[in-house]
Formats: C-alpha cells, sequence, structure tokens
C-alpha cells in the first residue's frame, strides 16, 4: 500500500541527513508550517531523536508515521520530544496485518508499542490508519474495536494512492518536461466488494471511538475512486505547489513523487520554492488545471500547509 515503495525509492536505503532537515527548519520555521514525518520507516533513521526535538524547538506542529515495529523502544523519545500526532499503520486484526505485512508479530509489535507511548501522560495524539484495499476492508469493524480497547484517540481510513502505468505514460506524453516514472497498479483492487465495505463502515461509524474517513466519501465516491478517478480532477482546485514542500531522503524537492524541482544539496528551500522550475511547474499546472496523474492522488484533497 506504500507509493514511495512501489516507485522503488527505497532500493538504496538512503535516509534524509540531519542537516538537510535542520537546514530547512531554519529556513521555513517561521511560517509555521507543519512538518510530518514518513519514510519508509521513520524509526529506523538514526537521528530521529534530535529530529523531533529541533521542531519542537522552533513550536511546530509535527506528525510522525510508523509501522510500529521499533516503537515500544522509542516511545519514551517519542513522548519527551514534543510530538503532536503519532499515526501507527495498521492494517486489519492480528492475522490480516501479519499476513499482509509478511512478518508474524508485527501487529504484537505495534500494538506493544502503542500500550508502550499510552502509559505517559504528556503523550501525542495517537491515530491508528489503516488503507482500504483488498486484503483488509472486511475486517475494518473488528480492528476499530481493537483500537478503542488499546486506548488511542482516533481511527482514520484512507483510501488507496493509485497511479496506474497508462496514466503515467499519458502524463509523460502530455508534459515531458515534468516527467513521472512507469505508475504502479494493484490488480486486486477490482475485488473489493463495496457494499460490504458499506456495511463494515457502517459499524465502523457506530464506535465510540473517533473515526475519520479520508478523503470524506461516500462508498459510490469509494467505487469511483478504484474504478474512474478521473471523475474527482476536473472539479478540483488543486494547491499543491503553493501549500506544500516534500524533501526526499536524497534531500530534493519534489512535486508528484518524482519531479524533482531542485536539491537542498546545491541550493537553499527558497531558492528552490521561488525558483524557475517550480515557478514554471505552477504555471503549467495553471494552465492546464490538473494533470492525468492527479487521479488517484491524494493530495487532490488535502487542505493544509506542510
Amino acid at each position: 500500500m506504500c507509493n514511495y515503495l512501489n516507485a522503488g525509492y527505497f532500493d538504496h536505503g538512503e535516509m534524509l541527513p540531519f542537516n538537510v532537515y535542520k537546514n530547512v527548519l531554519d529556513e521555513v520555521h517561521y511560517q509555521k508550517p507543519l512538518i510530518v514525518l514518513t519514510g519508509g520507516e521513520t524509526l529506523l533513521h538514526p537521528d530521529l531523536t534530535k529530529i523531533l526535538w529541533y521542531a519542537n524547538e522552533y513550536e511546530l506542529c509535527s506528525s510522525l508515521t510508523t509501522n510500529g515495529w521499533f516503537l515500544a523502544e522509542h516511545a519514551a523519545d517519542i513522548v519527551n520530544s514534543g510530538l503532536d500526532l503519532l499515526v501507527v499503520s495498521i492494517d486489519g486484526p492480528e492475522q490480516v496485518h501479519d499476513r499482509i505485512r509478511g512478518k508474524d508479530g508485527a501487529y504484537r509489535r505495534a500494538m506493544e508499542g502503542i500500550g508502550e507511548v499510552m502509559r505517559y501522560e504528556d503523550r501525542p495524539l495517537v491515530f491508528i490508519n489503516a488503507i482500504i484495499q483488498a486484503d483488509s476492508y472486511a475486517h475494518f469493524d473488528q480492528l476499530v474495536d481493537e483500537a478503542e480497547v488499546a486506548g488511542v484517540d482516533g481511527m482514520n481510513i484512507q483510501v488507496l494512492w493509485t497511479r496506474p502505468p497508462d496514466r503515467a505514460a499519458l502524463h509523460n506524453q502530455l508534459f515531458p518536461e515534468f516527467c513521472v516514472g512507469d505508475g504502479w497498479i494493484d490488480e486486486s483492487l477490482i475485488d473489493i466488494d463495496f457494499n460490504v465495505l458499506d456495511s463494515v463502515l457502517g459499524r465502523v461509524k457506530k464506535n465510540r471511538l473517533y473515526v475519520s474517513i479520508y478523503p470524506a466519501f461516500s462508498t459510490h465516491e469509494m467505487c469511483d475512486w478504484y474504478t474512474d478517478p478521473m471523475k474527482f480532477v476536473n472539479n478540483r482546485s488543486l494547491k499543491c505547489p503553493w501549500m506544500w514542500a516534500i524533501v526526499f531522503q536524497d534531500g530534493t524537492i519534489r512535486m508528484c513523487d518524482d519531479i524533482v524541482l531542485g536539491s537542498l544539496h546545491d541550493n537553499s528551500f527558497w531558492e528552490i520554492w521561488n525558483g524557475d522550475r517550480m515557478v514554471a511547474f505552477r504555471e503549467t499546472l495553471n494552465e492546464h488545471k490538473s494533470f492525468p496523474i492527479c487521479a488517484g492522488c491524494c493530495f487532490l484533497f488535502r487542505q493544509h500547509t506542510i
């Protein structure tokens, strides 16, 4: 379910150097952006504690997403860092989660880590995040019950991010100056029974635990998202290159994951953010309103600055 993994970004195991992260925050902190730390697996980063503390020194709101495997051993550092939101990716109840992750004990380790964080009074908000995919959706009602028992603050259920190869090819044909990779697709998505999904989500919403659905789709719209996502593009006002910057592990700033707009090893954040290539990207998006690869991208519905 990880588009970064599917696109091969982590094949070489490179990690963002702390000094690059530090320099970015030194430049942008006065704008008070939301700092979102994700991966790959964030808890593998050797400078994780310093990364978390540095955002807190500037009093920036921050979130961190993890698969939970190393959460228990990092619980104290996470709590003491001032992190605002901890998101743990859980795919379903124990057998479902472990099968999807391909690792026995993955669910138990993640839940033990959550339990360790929950012991602290001054802890971050803790949410479980689950992705609607063929192997998991029918079990979300059981998962939300288990999340409530774990004492977390809420659960987020979201659609899968998709980019079929034909959509990527069309994008590259139309916008060769902003090429993307070959794309990926999960053929199993056609196996989702949306009547079953509707019933499961109905039971989920009756739970006392706070549950959000992202985007806030009806079940019919979720079906469209997985079968004909172009329906969602035409009426959206796309804000991506004005609202957030994604800093990759190699120090590049990118849009749409593949479109490199500059390297923080060579230029400052603001030089890239206001540079010729970023301006050209914004002008192209303004002119055409959307790209073919916008269909199926969850960023289409984000409304906050990061």
